[in-house]
């Protein structure tokens, strides 16, 4: 990724809109090989985290991305590393894993096959999808970056933890877009 595109600070998802009908994908395969559907039809929500290697506000939020995926996987939701940066090969992408202990499968998104139809424009960002792929989430994780660099002080909202809670509570998302502030996806692979 460019020096300029992992300094820029953008607000992710604002002005995009929020698809409406469910989104269907190709099957896609991990860094792994393995053949992944999505959304997983047998999961009561997908989470598709959008990320790179090197943007250290995705790195920052790292901690707490494994912290929900632990905590939410063993409720019954499936977790999948969606990376925008196709510049790293899966070496790179598996030490990511490694170091920031994320226990969910990798899959490289050099087409925008996932990026485009879900609106995500920076990293980190998340979307939960519902088992026939009706978007039921997109944005931040949550807002303790209210713009780049500049963590709250005090309380912030966990909007990411609130949307997948409200979902296995079997209520509707109460802030189904929240703006995302990261590292910005470009439109077209970098290779």
């Amino acid at each position: 990724m460019s020096a300029a595109l992992l300094l820029a600070a953008v607000i992710g998802s604002q002005g995009k809109p929020f698809p409406a009908e469910p989104l269907t994908f190709e099957p896609a395969t991990d860094i792994e090989g393995q053949t992944r559907a999505i959304p997983d039809p047998k999961a009561k929500a997908t989470v598709l985290l959008f990320m790179t290697v090197d943007c250290p506000i995705n790195n920052r939020y790292a901690p707490e991305i494994a912290r929900i995926a632990a905590e939410f996987g063993k409720k019954g939701a499936a977790f999948y590393r969606i990376y925008v940066d196709t510049t790293v090969g899966a070496k790179a992408i598996e030490a990511h894993g490694k170091e920031y202990k994320f226990e969910f499968p990798a899959i490289v998104d050099a087409e925008r096959r996932f990026v485009r139809p879900i609106g995500a424009s920076v990293t980190p960002e998340a979307a939960v999808l519902d088992p026939k792929g009706k978007l039921l989430y997109r944005g931040r994780i949550d807002d303790r970056y209210v713009e780049h660099g500049n963590p709250k002080t005090r309380e912030y909202r966990q909007d990411l933890r609130i949307a997948l809670r409200e979902i296995f509570a079997g209520k509707p998302v109460s802030v189904p877009q929240a703006p995302a502030i990261g590292c910005g996806i470009p439109e077209r692979d970098p290779r």
